[in-house]
C-alpha cells in the first residue's frame, strides 16, 4: 500500500489563486534556536516552481547555500565594497566606488542578482560606449563587475537554476 504523503524535505506547492501565482516552500534547515528555516519559490508556472525548489535541493544536497532572491546587484556590490579594505589599496577601493556608484549601479542596481544577465553587461558597456566614454573606462567598469560577481560566486550568492 503506497501513501500519496509527501515524504520529509520535499516541500509543499500551492496554487495562489488571488495573485494567479504558484507557490513552493521548503525547509532548508534549522536555526540555532531549533526553528525550521523556510524558503519561499513563487513563479507563473508549477513547473517553473518544481525547477527552481529542485534546484535548491541539489544545492543543499552538495553543500551550497541558497542565494537569495531579493538582494539586488546594488545592495550586493556595496557590501562588498566594505569587505574590501585591507585587502586592496585605499585608492583601489576609492576607484571601484565610483565605477559602482557611477556605472553599474545606475544601470542595473535594482535587478535581483540571481537575475542579472550577460544581456544587462553587454547594455551597460554599450551605454557607456554611446555616453563617449573612454574605452579604459569601460574595460574598468567591466573589471569591477567581474571581481564582484566572482566573490558572489564563491559565496553561493549565484548558481544556476537549470
Amino acid at each position: 500500500m503506497t501513501s500519496d504523503r509527501k515524504a520529509n524535505g520535499e516541500g509543499t506547492i500551492a496554487h495562489d489563486k488571488v495573485r494567479g501565482r504558484w507557490v513552493g516552500r521548503l525547509t532548508i534547515g534549522f536555526g540555532s534556536d531549533g526553528q525550521p528555516i523556510r524558503r519561499k519559490f513563487v513563479g507563473k508556472t508549477r513547473t517553473n516552481v518544481v525547477q527552481r525548489m529542485a534546484a535548491a535541493r541539489r544545492a543543499l544536497d552538495s553543500g551550497m547555500p541558497i542565494p537569495n532572491d531579493r538582494l539586488t546587484v546594488s545592495t550586493f556590490l556595496n557590501r562588498w565594497l566594505d569587505t574590501l579594505p585591507g585587502r586592496v589599496t585605499e585608492s583601489t577601493i576609492n576607484l571601484y566606488r565610483s565605477r559602482v556608484r557611477l556605472y553599474l549601479v545606475p544601470q542595473f542596481g535594482f535587478v535581483a542578482l540571481t537575475k542579472l544577465t550577460p544581456a544587462h553587461v553587454f547594455d551597460l558597456m554599450s551605454a557607456m560606449e554611446m555616453k563617449g566614454l573612454a574605452p579604459a573606462t569601460r574595460r574598468s567598469a567591466r573589471a569591477v563587475l567581474q571581481a564582484a560577481l566572482r566573490r558572489a560566486e564563491q559565496e553561493g550568492s549565484l548558481w544556476d537554476t537549470g
